[in-house]
């Protein structure tokens, strides 16, 4: 596993429902990182020092217990490739607590991050594609991507479907931001806001192709990855840009997280992960 530069090979486009109010963020790619195994998803650890990596490492539906988490500092040195062992497919998952909540082909799983031990598993019957992994004011909500559910899930009440049907059909990429829920819904290209208190749902963006990892930018709006090998700026609820595409690159953009001006981002197609200044 070593550490490389690649250019973008395309710099920035713009694709929009209206004219663009304000120029799109740039990205500056600082580092890329090879040597893993279907990197499908990433998160920060709690105190913000390192970024957690989910490896597939074999197909995406396949209980054959190759899944492992990775573990590598801000500049994209593997401290631990083989951290947390003995998953299957793992995907989408977050961390709070000392806990890490792991979404996982047929169950959500709880792993305690010091002891790296699995603590619980909570399964999930007949599931479709269990795809992304938040938790919200303690809450864990997680996405079924094939059977269009949100899941959510507490110690107190078990797991129950929070929101099923046309609304959350084939949705994939889930984080909390000012006591809403934001949800990527694939078909339609939409970023949706979830408010989990009454259920209800509102469209803020569109113009995303299979649309995966969010992030949040301060005074510009949203960030979306795309794992067909987009990453976009939603800028406003009419307003989206294409800031980058490596589709002729053939690599793919999935599940991501944006935090301190940079975009880590799983690629799961050419098994790398990279780091990218958005400004």
């Amino acid at each position: 596993m070593h550490k490389f530069k690649i250019g973008f090979s395309i710099l920035t486009l713009l694709i929009s429902t209206s004219i663009a109010t304000a120029a799109p963020v740039t990205l500056e790619q600082k580092w890329v990182t090879d040597g893993f195994d279907r990197p499908e998803s990433l998160y920060p650890s709690e105190d913000g020092s390192e970024i957690y990596v989910s490896n597939i490492n074999g197909d995406s539906r396949t209980i054959d217990g190759n899944g492992y988490i990775s573990r590598l500092d801000l500049n994209g040195n593997v401290i631990e490739k083989n951290w947390i062992t003995g998953l299957n497919g793992p995907k989408g998952f977050a961390v709070e607590n000392g806990i890490l909540y792991v979404g996982d082909i047929d169950a959500l799983i709880m792993i305690d991050v010091k002891t790296k031990e699995i603590i619980k598993r909570v399964p999930i019957k007949d599931p479709g594609f269990l795809n992304d992994t938040t938790v919200h004011n303690g809450r864990v909500f997680m996405s079924d991507t094939g059977k269009g559910i949100l899941y959510t899930y507490t110690e107190e009440d078990g797991l129950s479907n929070f929101l099923e049907g046309e609304e959350v059909k084939s949705i994939n990429g889930l984080l909390p931001h000012n006591g809403k829920l934001l949800v990527t819904r694939m078909p339609t290209g939409e970023l949706l806001s979830i408010d989990p208190t009454d259920k209800s749902i509102s469209v803020i963006g569109s113009g995303i192709i299979r649309g995966d990892g969010i992030g949040v930018l301060p005074n510009a709006g949203y960030i979306i990855t795309s794992f067909s090998g987009e990453i976009y700026q939603i800028e406003d609820a009419d307003t989206t840009h294409l800031l980058l595409d490596t589709k002729p690159d053939e690599i793919s953009q999935n599940d991501a997280y944006y935090i301190n001006g940079v975009l880590y981002v799983a690629n799961l197609g050419n098994n790398t992960v990279t780091a990218t200044s958005v400004r």
